[in-house]
């Protein structure tokens, strides 16, 4: 089973990040990797040509080849940016999220990578200084997944931002989710049973009514804030085809550990499912709720798996 996974690259020009992707590339054990860079745009004939006035339309372009890699499947995918503030990332994080892939992020270390009047010299683009120290003055540590997408962009980009983002006519998602930021959470407790593996999100809610999302951000929630699943089996069917973590509930640790309305009767994870026998990561309902020959069911006990809370918009 291959985790697909999404690099977000980040570092100012000058500190290493191309050979950063190379040493990611050689960790993955990939001799290939996708690499997306918005510097890409400007390079006209080897030459880079730098237009100030189309970076919005270079940074769309550069999410438009994301998008494009995602929906192929392609791993790993390494958004070679210099994605100093976290809202610059978001876009990229969401696609990576919906489509089940796991998000990292690394960050150039170099001697240099903060020393302004070292990176002016080093960097291929002749990036001026006064460029290179605004970008370090724009630097966010605490850079996570979790941050990222709690980000909001400034108004005078909230375009770029929201270029993959669609909303419904009531401004109500797709699909509430939590998604589990870091698999190797919920690796211990996976079997692998089918070829086809979703370990990935629980959802609270698909096709939410308007009343149902008011209810939930009433409650104080927001997108990005963290959210804990409670798990208490691990349930199975080898002649179903199906393989998830069934929850007691789901709670707000931010919140004072308040527990989340779930829209779905048996809250729980899909973990793998037989795609050879038809079945969808739904069919994790049909197996907690319906009797089979085989079914398995193994207690889990005191088993917690962090995870964020995701609105789904397509």
């Amino acid at each position: 089973m291959t985790i697909k996974v999404l690099y977000i690259v980040r570092g100012v020009s000058g500190s290493g990040k191309s050979t950063l992707c190379k040493e990611i590339l050689k960790d993955e054990g990939a001799e290939e990797g996708t690499i997306l860079s918005t510097d890409d745009y400007f390079m006209k004939k080897d030459q880079y040509v730098f237009d100030p006035k189309k970076l919005g339309v270079a940074h769309e372009w550069n999410q438009d080849r994301a998008e494009k890699a995602i929906k192929e499947g392609k791993t790993p995918i390494l958004i070679d940016n210099t994605n100093t503030t976290r809202w610059e990332a978001k876009p990229y994080v969401q696609m990576a999220l919906k489509a089940k892939y796991e998000v990292k992020i690394r960050e150039t270390t170099t001697p240099w990578a903060k020393n302004a009047e070292i990176l002016a010299k080093k960097n291929v683009h002749k990036v001026p200084l006064e460029a290179i120290r605004r970008m370090l003055d724009r630097w966010e540590d605490d850079y996570t997944v979790e941050r990222i997408l709690k980000s909001k962009a400034p108004k005078r980009h909230r375009k770029q931002q929201h270029h993959h983002k669609k909303k419904n006519n009531k401004g109500v998602p797709d699909m509430i989710q939590a998604v589990i930021t870091n698999k190797s959470n919920i690796t211990p407790h996976m079997k692998n049973m089918f070829p086809d593996t979703f370990g990935h999100h629980a959802t609270i809610a698909f096709k939410p009514s308007e009343a149902f999302y008011k209810k939930l951000l009433g409650c104080g929630l927001a997108e990005g804030d963290p959210i804990d699943l409670h798990v208490d089996a691990h349930v199975s069917s080898a002649s179903f085809g199906v393989e998830t973590l069934r929850l007691t509930h789901l709670s707000a640790p931010k919140q004072n550990g308040m527990t989340i309305i779930c829209a779905n009767k048996v809250p729980h994870v899909t973990l793998s499912i037989h795609k050879q026998k038809g079945r969808k990561p739904v069919d994790s309902n049909k197996l907690l709720s319906m009797s089979f020959n085989d079914k398995k069911e193994e207690t889990l006990n005191n088993v917690v798996i962090p995870a964020t809370l995701t609105f789904v918009n397509w």
